[in-house]
């Protein structure tokens, strides 16, 4: 899945390369010789401008496929005006620039005097996009010292319910076959899971709410349930339909916000999955929307099956892939959330929750729901994830059945990033 957000200092000039590569390969063609250079001069070799994306004073996004940056938006120092908007070649046309610009736009609503309008100046070969975002021509187009454009502004409508989700419906938005391929191939987050649901599935129907492109919809289809699938991302439910499709089952799939399915008038179900929704919502109001939504939709007698991204999350993920790279993490403030025990909220891979752990029992006792079970999706592998996932099936084998063994013991929750809780109405 793709990553939006900030770019760090130390990524800036990877930023303003890929915005010359790309540049040079669809908007220079439109240009003299005099409006390459000025545009080299004013954006890519500019020092004041590169020391104030490094200072955060201008504003620089990057859209990022693992650590490889694949498209940018920067504006100027007043956050009303964009001046970078670039896309990497083989990631056009895959929603990333409107996922970027959302971004913006989300950004923009948390400023003390948010802006009502945003201005551009369109390149010839960017103008359709821009139109396509809702942008309107100003005037006809010009061109000074070479640089042909088109002045442009997109007026701002807020929404007082806007929140968290709007990034994050945005982020899935962009790239659902991401999510998709996460767990392609041997996971021990998805072979853990399976093992532990097993039991507490009743005979019947499912409710996946929050089910993404559709991985455990899928699987429980092709197990003989009846599944009906429920996502935010409109990205992710047409995934899930094509998906279902290709594997030769059949389940129902609508786009919904967790917090509230009334418009859905879906039924009671013997099962309902909250494998998503918990990952995001800050406030704990609205993650117990979300499960008194399910529980609304849940016969008696019926199994909860309810995921959260573990406090332990960030750390397991530097441990695993990158260690060296923690030095550049900007959100520090995670490890004060875990010294004081408690839960964090902030941007991670998009916007997230990383639950504490000890958490999440009473907040399901008190929404009415008795404990079934409580396990670490990884087991014990967490910190050694990749890794462990691409030895041989003997070595993987092993690991998994330590880690089925071990999973529901507290002491061994921090080596994993994900939890799950199953549980009853009381």
């Amino acid at each position: 899945m793709y990553t939006i957000r900030k770019v760090n200092s130390y990524e800036v000039k990877a930023a303003l390369a890929l915005v010359l590569e790309v540049f040079m390969q669809f908007e220079a063609p439109e240009y003299k010789p005099e409006g390459v250079a000025a545009f080299k001069r004013d954006i890519i070799e500019n020092e004041n401008l590169i020391q104030n994306y490094q200072k955060g004073i201008c504003p620089l996004y990057g859209a990022f496929d693992q650590e490889q940056i694949v498209g940018v938006m920067g504006m100027r120092e007043g956050k009303t005006h964009i001046n970078l908007a670039f896309v990497k070649k083989e990631y056009q046309s895959q929603g990333i620039g409107k996922a970027l610009f959302q971004y913006v736009l989300q950004e923009l609503a948390k400023e003390q005097t948010a802006p009502e309008e945003i201005t551009l100046n369109a390149s010839p070969y960017g103008k359709g996009f821009y139109l396509h975002l809702g942008f309107q021509a100003v005037s006809e187009e010009q061109e000074i010292d070479g640089i042909r454009f088109t002045p442009m502004k997109y007026q701002i409508h807020y929404d007082k319910n806007d929140d968290e989700s709007s990034i994050v419906k945005a982020n899935y938005d962009a790239a659902p076959e991401k999510e998709w391929e996460r767990l392609e191939g041997f996971h021990f987050e998805f072979e853990i899971t399976k093992h532990k649901m097993q039991p507490y599935l009743q005979k019947g129907s499912v409710l996946d709410i929050g089910g993404g492109p559709g991985r455990y919809s899928i699987y429980l289809a092709q197990q003989g349930y009846d599944v009906t699938l429920v996502d935010l991302s409109s990205g992710n439910v047409a995934l899930a339909k094509k998906k279902a499709q290709e594997h030769g089952v059949t389940i129902k799939a609508y786009q919904c916000d967790a917090r509230d399915l009334s418009s859905l008038k879906l039924g009671e179900f013997d099962n309902v999955l909250l494998m998503g929704p918990l990952y995001h919502l800050f406030a704990r109001e609205d993650r117990a929307r979300c499960v008194q939504e399910a529980k609304k939709h849940l016969k008696k007698g019926g199994s909860l099956f309810a995921s959260f991204i573990s406090i332990a999350a960030g750390l397991n993920y530097y441990l695993d892939e990158c260690p060296e790279e923690l030095i550049h993490e900007p959100a520090m403030d995670l490890f004060d959330r875990m010294e004081a025990d408690e839960t964090w909220s902030g941007t991670a891979f998009t916007e997230a929750t990383f639950i504490n752990n000890c958490e999440i029992e009473p907040f399901f006792e008190e929404l009415g729901f008795q404990k079934q079970a409580l396990f670490g999706q990884e087991g014990i592998t967490g910190t050694r994830l990749s890794m462990l996932e691409q030895e041989s099936e003997e070595v993987r084998n092993l690991y998994l059945n330590l880690s089925l063994r071990l999973c529901e013991n507290p002491q061994y929750f921090c080596y994993s990033s994900h939890m799950m809780y199953i549980g009853k109405q009381q």
